[in-house]
């Protein structure tokens, strides 16, 4: 039998970790950099452009 501590889990922390564990240099200080995030994947998007959906 599970035993819970009553405590919420923090999903984002826990999505955090998994994404520092893949891309650890796009992180620092514990921060996420979405842009060098972004680059690594080929994704860059432009704050200029207008996107469409």
């Amino acid at each position: 039998m599970n035993k819970f501590n009553g405590l919420s889990m923090d999903i984002e922390q826990t999505e955090r970790e998994k994404l520092a564990a893949v891309f650890p240099q796009c992180f620092s200080e514990g921060k996420l950099d979405i842009d060098k995030l972004l680059n690594l994947c080929g994704e860059y998007i432009d704050e200029d452009a207008v996107l469409s959906i």
